[in-house]
């Protein structure tokens, strides 16, 4: 007999995202006749504490500390400094035990009303408790049986949650499409813990139908034109972890598998879900495709009516690249996370200093939106590694300075994680927000259960941060007051400091330098083509004019005006 199911996306999701994990799944659910819900009870939340409390909770949580208001509701009173945490987002204990309260009441009024068989709860790593808090309720209160999913279920995390919470019915580590359908056409599996490796293909997934989000969006007083995003996946995997996985990401290793969609299909998809929603789109995607990169991209950027795009992507881009993402209106997170080429490689990014400097000064020359994050605590950093990037900041105060700087975590399924002792921590150990969210459970589970941990005895060097911390500050003010180096046909090459404009007068091979030297150029190459000499060049650098690595050199002015 086919079983109604209830897809919940509980807090702490994003209240400025859709959730393509409960819309994804619902569509495809339907497509194969199943009567599915959708309810978005994060946004329950938010009504009861306010939207800007409950931002800032999301925007502001240091590990899963925000989480924390479900397991205090479950397990008890917290210890310090968990409950003083609480109490800055929330309110004291009184109102915390009211605020959970009330919302556990109008979600298992919903719950109940939906008449659901099963209730599917999506979990990524901050909607773990809240998960389990409704769980709860909905196993002592009704006959419906719970299914959990999500990247919080993944492998040994999956079987953990199992035995600290046995009320669960069943857990699905990897993909949920088919054990879904399954459990909704009666089949009852014969463990409790559903391994589901293989997804669908991605050409095979319909776009997700927002309606259903969009209505309870605004059925909670937010303007979905304007305060939400539409999320959506062009490709599976990442097509540099299944190279080379960078040390820190925890991306489990089946699914780095990398898969694409066609670029025709691409271009499609995305024109549809904006004529349908006319609202940003933020892509899902762990790394833009290079093919979509060099092929949708421009397409995408030849339509006069176009959404804001947001992609995630490897800071190894041309300057046509720049360009193409810039006129197709994409906001782009670039993988940078240090301007030491040397933690580059110790992290195994690809990449190196130059090419950073380079890729964030043509994307201010095209206005392109850059975001960042600058990691320290870095295994194998030195100082110095330290006192070279705060003497870089120094010279590109006109280019994108990070948004964030913070330290490097240890994530299961990363490197750091699988290999830590590699990489200089004599233990790991779950963050200790695991600790006080799952007081009952033993040791052993909770390691299993967790994501985020921390290592000990790593012997990298102190003594850089009072000034990594004041350089970051700095740059982010020099950025705002328009301080940098410019390259203006009018005004020529000139530098602003503090709101003042001071010409940088060249001579004719200085100048002619300065004009190879917008792309990367190795410095043989300029003394043979333009006849100057190494003298020159290191003068420039010296001036802070150039940017050198090794053998290359790019001048570091920003161009007023642009060649067509």
């Amino acid at each position: 007999m086919a079983k109604k199911i209830l897809l919940i996306c509980p807090p702490f999701q994003h209240t400025t995202l859709s959730s393509i994990a409960v819309a994804g799944m619902a569509t495809w659910l339907r497509e194969h006749k199943v009567d599915c819900e959708e309810a978005y009870l994060h946004l329950e939340l938010m009504r009861i504490v306010g939207k800007k409390t409950y931002d800032n909770s999301v925007e502001r949580r240091k590990g899963n500390v925000a989480e924390l208001l479900f397991a205090e509701a479950m397990h008890g009173d917290l210890a310090e400094p968990f409950a003083s945490q609480l109490t800055e987002f929330f309110g004291d204990i009184e109102h915390r035990r009211n605020i959970t309260k009330r919302f556990g009441v109008q979600c298992l009024q919903r719950i109940t009303l939906s008449g659901a068989d099963i209730i599917g709860f999506s979990t990524s790593y901050n909607q773990l408790s809240a998960s389990l808090f409704l769980s709860d309720l909905v196993k002592r209160n009704t006959t419906a049986k719970v299914v959990l999913g999500g990247t919080a279920c993944t492998d040994v995390m999956g079987a953990a949650i199992l035995k600290a919470y046995p009320f669960i019915d069943y857990v699905v580590s990897g993909f949920g499409e088919q054990p879904l359908l399954d459990l909704c056409n009666g089949h009852s599996p014969t463990q409790k813990l559903i391994e589901a490796p293989l997804p669908p293909e991605l050409t095979t997934m319909s776009l997700p139908d927002f309606r259903h989000f969009r209505r309870e969006a605004e059925q909670y007083g937010m303007d979905t034109s304007s305060e939400v995003n539409i999320q959506y996946q062009s490709s599976r995997g990442c097509w540099w972890g299944q190279k080379r996985h960078c040390t820190f990401c925890g991306i489990h290793r089946s699914h780095l598998s990398y898969e694409a969609k066609p670029v025709d299909m691409v271009v499609g998809d995305i024109r549809t879900l904006h004529e349908r929603y006319g609202q940003p789109i933020m892509t899902t995607d762990a790394v833009l495709s290079l093919d979509h990169l060099r092929h949708a991209i421009p397409q995408l950027a030849r339509f006069y009516h176009k959404p804001w795009l947001f992609y995630e992507l490897k800071v190894n881009l041309t300057e046509p690249d720049i360009t193409a993402l810039a006129n197709a209106r994409v906001i782009v997170q670039m993988g940078i996370e240090t301007l030491s080429t040397r933690l580059m490689k110790a992290m195994q990014k690809g990449a190196s200093a130059i090419r950073a400097i380079a890729a964030l000064k043509w994307s201010r020359e095209r206005h392109l939106d850059v975001r960042w994050n600058l990691l320290y605590k870095i295994p194998q950093e030195t100082v110095a590694d330290y006192r070279e990037q705060i003497g870089i900041m120094k010279k590109i105060p006109h280019l994108q300075p990070p948004r964030i700087l913070g330290p490097v975590h240890i994530d299961r399924f990363s490197p750091y994680f699988d290999n830590y002792r590699d990489f200089g921590w004599t233990q790991i150990h779950p963050a200790p927000e695991y600790r006080a969210a799952h007081p009952h459970i033993d040791d052993k589970t909770l390691f299993d259960l967790a994501y985020h941990f921390e290592g000990e005895g790593n012997n990298r060097e102190e003594g850089y941060w009072d000034d990594l911390e004041a350089a970051f500050n700095e740059w982010h003010q020099l950025h705002k007051a328009g301080d940098g180096l410019f390259l203006s046909p009018m005004a020529g090459l000139h530098r602003i400091d503090g709101g003042e404009e001071t010409f940088i007068p060249l001579t004719s091979d200085e100048e002619a330098i300065i004009g190879a030297t917008h792309q990367i150029t190795p410095v043989k190459t300029l003394i043979e083509q333009l006849g100057c000499t190494a003298d020159t060049i290191r003068h420039l650098v010296n001036q802070n004019l150039l940017f050198q690595e090794n053998k290359r050199v790019v001048n570091l002015a920003v161009r007023t005006e642009l060649p067509d």
